[in-house]
């Protein structure tokens, strides 16, 4: 008897009008947020689509040389799926009262999940820190530029409910008052072995009846993701080590 055979899920799409993204800059070494102006879909060659993305342009110290063309932006977002990447390349600036940035897309979008990562409950002090938002139409053209990597989050304790490479859940008291949304820049501070300040992206935030669970993607370096595999092989191992007596 053949197995059913149940149909692909669709890729997903390129982001929606108006929807929050963050955009990672590797010539500048920095990330901030933006907002989408405006999506288009065209025919690639070999049945490939190109997606052109205007978003609200950023006002970022060192931005205007890098302007010139060609530079890779990766826009990062959240849907009901999860967490997406797109790769694209800076096309051109156009001007308005909402200035934007135009992106071309390198590739199709790719849909990113922490669940490949092992999890596992690591005990350890953690505290979550939160960057305002930089959006393109908060600095018009006229004002001064704003470099991002100087701007200091604001840090907030929390209790780790697991980690992994990619990804931590955190709890947070009901009492803070935080604007807190999916999509927007996060940092995760943790002491495995040495203290460690790992940036990512809200993927999810609710609240139960004792805490607010915040789920964040982690993105960190090549050293911090070798001590996080570490801490979590030791977690597992004591974990196995207790359901063993």
């Amino acid at each position: 008897m053949r197995s059913p055979s149940w149909p692909a899920r669709a890729a997903p799409g390129p982001p929606e009008l108006n929807q929050q993204v963050r955009l990672e800059l590797p010539e500048l070494g920095c990330a901030v947020t933006s907002r989408v102006e405006d999506v288009e879909t065209l025919a690639g060659g070999r049945g490939r689509r190109v997606h052109r993305l205007g978003v609200a342009a950023p006002r970022i110290a060192g931005s205007l040389a890098w302007e010139r063309g060609g530079a890779s932006v990766l826009v990062r977002w959240v849907t009901g799926r999860g967490p997406c990447l797109l790769r694209c390349a800076f096309e051109r600036r156009v001007p308005g009262k909402v200035p934007q940035w135009v992106l071309r897309s390198l590739a199709p979008v790719s849909l990113e999940q922490r669940r490949r990562y092992v999890r596992a409950r690591v005990l350890v002090p953690a505290r979550l820190g939160v960057r305002p938002p930089v959006d393109g139409d908060v600095v018009p053209d006229e004002g001064e530029a704003v470099d991002t990597r100087t701007v200091e989050p604001s840090w907030h304790p929390a209790r780790l409910v697991d980690l992994s490479e990619r990804g931590a859940r955190l709890a947070l008291s009901l009492d803070l008052e935080l604007d807190l949304a999916a999509g927007a820049a996060a940092f995760v501070e943790l002491a495995i072995g040495e203290r460690l300040c790992v940036p990512g992206t809200m993927l999810r935030v609710h609240d139960e009846p004792n805490a607010r669970l915040v789920v964040v993607e982690l993105e960190p370096g090549d050293s911090a993701a070798t001590l996080i595999r570490r801490a979590v092989l030791d977690a597992q191992v004591r974990a196995r080590r207790l359901s063993a007596r």
